[in-house]
C-alpha cells in the first residue's frame, strides 16, 4: 500500500512539473508563459530545457502593440501572435541564456536552456 501511495505522488509530481523548469503535458511538451513587465518580456518558468519541444502562450492582455511580434533570433524564431492564435512553438537543441524581444527591439527578456 505504501508503494502504490509513492507511485501516485511520483506520477501526479511528473505529470504537474517540479522545479524551475518547464510543465510537461503527456505529449512531453515544456508549457511555458509568457508575459509583459514594464517593457521586459517575462517567461514562467524562465528555465527550459533542451530538446524538449516548448509552448510558449502569450499573455495578449499585457502584450500591445510591436510586443505582439516575437522573436527569439537563436531558434529562429520569429511570430506576430494574435487573439485568434498565441502560441509560439520551438524546441530549443542548444544550451545557454538566450533573448527574446520585439521584432523593434523595444522590449526585451531573456530565458535559460539546461
Amino acid at each position: 500500500m505504501k508503494s502504490i501511495k509513492f507511485l501516485l505522488i511520483f506520477l501526479l509530481a511528473f505529470v504537474a512539473g517540479c522545479g524551475t523548469t518547464g510543465l510537461f503535458t503527456f505529449d512531453n511538451v515544456q508549457k511555458v508563459q509568457l508575459t509583459m513587465d514594464g517593457g521586459t518580456y517575462v517567461l514562467k518558468p524562465s528555465v527550459l530545457m533542451k530538446d524538449v519541444p516548448v509552448e510558449l502562450e502569450a499573455d495578449l492582455g499585457s502584450l500591445h502593440g510591436c510586443m505582439r511580434d516575437v522573436v527569439i533570433s537563436e531558434f529562429d524564431v520569429r511570430k506576430l501572435v494574435s487573439e485568434t492564435d498565441n502560441v509560439i512553438s520551438f524546441t530549443p537543441d542548444k544550451t545557454g541564456t538566450f533573448g527574446i524581444a520585439c521584432s523593434m527591439n523595444m522590449g526585451t527578456g531573456t530565458f535559460s536552456v539546461e
